[in-house]
């Protein structure tokens, strides 16, 4: 895609890459700005109905406006791919500044309000995001947070279900309760749940539920009790555990009705007051461009000559003459009955314990069979010709159909029919995009309802 022009974009560099889309850092000449360009799948671009819903997703995420969402600018959902636009940021994520260790509580705290007040402003809209998590925070060189990738968003409104019944999608790391169980009918608590986890993580280091699987931190969002956020950092009050009690309940109805409630606590637990600055995150920010800055430098031998091809073009009214490589073919696999049976299987410890309700349980067992069959995907794909690249980028398989029946007396059945597609890269590295993490934290997965 590097060297071609999208509609009005001339596409630069590859600046991000995820299991529904890539971003790319391109530039826009009759504005002469730099925009940040979402370039969905083929494999998703490819369905009809997918087309419709993520045209309609366009069209409402251009309506949100608000000082710490990132703005869209545009988007074409007719487009041979389609793609959004979006502010260009080059000032890193949240995920960056924590990866180099905690941050103060005065400026958690001035951070968390700006993506509470942003949460809350979708929430009043009836726009639910679903996926949030450090990767999703971006940051301005000043150090002001912007929440962004309302990829997988959901509009609570009747009749504008914006993913189809039967998708679901998440990190685990970051998923509440009854998402992780693909029950219908999510709400704004579900995110209010993320936020909490992600703030848990901010406070501590670490996220409050680990596992070896996917499928393992899903049960322990679901099953485990809330653990107690000072057993992991006993310098912090236990005011700030019973905020924590509250915001990570598991069931809905008990949390906060607000992210901005929830910061609002949490602030009078830590003794902040509301005046705090953003200079760390500041200085952070700037430190993150400057890693950008030094690693487009390495590579401006090859950005120039890109750009320069499209001065060329524009002047000779041409396409830029620009070498890409072609991806290579889809290729999907297929879970079969046993998979299921054993998912099926797996339940019945985890229901003697918690008593969850078997129509619960039932979308459970739909999102374990997915996760089974993004599992075995990876392991199957011998036809690629090398191994999947163990990233942080998000996993996703592309459900058509799930059946679920629930029959009454502690009796339930689900099955789920469906191919996953895994889609290559067009890199000389032949990498899947659908691609297992390493720690399975930051890996945004789709289950079913």
């Amino acid at each position: 895609m590097i060297g071609k022009r999208i509609g009005p974009y001339e596409i630069l560099e590859e600046i991000g890459k995820g299991g529904m889309a890539t971003v790319f850092r391109a530039y826009q000449p009759n504005l002469d700005r730099f925009v940040a360009v979402k370039i969905i799948h083929r494999a998703i671009a490819l369905d009809n109905a997918s087309l419709e819903r993520f045209q309609r997703e366009a069209r409402l995420l251009t309506r949100l406006v608000h000082p710490h969402l990132l703005p869209i600018y545009d988007y074409d959902a007719t487009s041979d791919p389609p793609y959004i636009v979006m502010r260009y940021l080059d000032s890193g994520t949240l995920k960056d500044i924590l990866d180099k260790g905690k941050i103060p509580h005065e400026e958690l705290i001035q951070m968390l309000r700006q993506v509470a007040s942003a949460l809350d402003y979708a929430h009043r809209n009836n726009v639910i995001h679903r996926d949030i998590k450090p990767s999703n925070v971006m940051l301005d060189e000043d150090g002001n947070a912007f929440l962004t990738d309302f990829g997988i968003a959901r509009t609570i409104e009747a009749g504008q279900d914006m993913t189809q019944s039967g998708y679901a999608l998440g990190t685990p790391g970051y998923m509440s309760p009854e998402q992780g169980m693909g029950v219908d009918g999510l709400n704004s608590r579900a995110d209010i749940y993320s936020l909490g986890v992600l703030t848990f993580q901010m406070l501590t280091g670490k996220l409050p539920y680990t596992g070896e699987t996917p499928l393992s931190i899903i049960f322990k969002h679901i099953s485990d009790p809330i653990p107690n956020i000072n057993q992991f950092d006993p310098s912090l009050v236990p005011e700030v555990n019973t905020v924590f009690a509250r915001v990570m309940a598991k069931q809905p109805e008990d949390r906060y009705a607000t992210a901005t409630e929830f910061v609002d606590d949490l602030a009078k637990a830590l003794h902040v007051s509301s005046t705090a600055t953003t200079s760390m995150l500041k200085l952070s920010a700037l430190a993150n461009r400057d890693v950008t800055a030094a690693k487009r430098e390495s590579q401006r031998e090859q950005i120039d000559a890109t750009m320069q091809a499209f001065e060329v073009s524009r002047a000779s009214g041409t396409p830029p003459k620009m070498t890409v490589t072609q991806p290579l073919p889809d290729v999907a696999t297929k879970l079969t009955p046993t998979d299921q049976r054993l998912a099926l299987a797996a339940l019945q410890p985890i229901s003697k314990r918690t008593g969850l309700r078997w129509p619960l349980i039932a979308g459970l067992v739909t999102a374990i069979a997915i996760i089974a069959l993004v599992l075995i995907a990876l392991q199957n794909n011998n036809n690629i010709g090398a191994a999947p690249t163990l990233t942080s980028t998000a996993l996703v398989v592309v459900v058509p159909s799930v059946t679920r029946t629930t029959v009454p007396t502690h009796i339930a059945s689900a099955t789920a029919r469906a191919a996953a597609v895994i889609k290559p890269s067009a890199t000389a590295t032949i990498t899947p995009s659908v691609t297992a993490t390493a720690t399975a934290t930051d890996t945004a997965t789709l289950t079913t309802t």
